[in-house]
């Protein structure tokens, strides 16, 4: 499953170096390591901020600049 990127503004951290356009919805995609990684980089300053259980998936997916399923 890839992650989709978009654009973020705030000088939140990007979705990572982007891997290539995909011809059916024109939407970048990331490798599952470099998601993996980017969101785990995300997660770090979230949970600093609320705590584990204070943070939603929501947030650090806001982070990541990527969209939940």
């Amino acid at each position: 499953m890839a992650l989709r990127a978009r654009a973020v503004s705030g000088g939140l951290p990007s979705a990572g170096t982007l891997t290539g356009a995909c011809e059916n919805d024109g939407l970048d995609r990331v490798s599952t390591q470099e998601g993996r990684e980017s969101v785990i980089r995300a997660a770090i300053p979230e949970f600093a901020l609320t705590g584990y259980y204070g943070t939603s998936t929501a947030a650090i997916a806001k982070r990541v600049g990527v969209t939940q399923p």
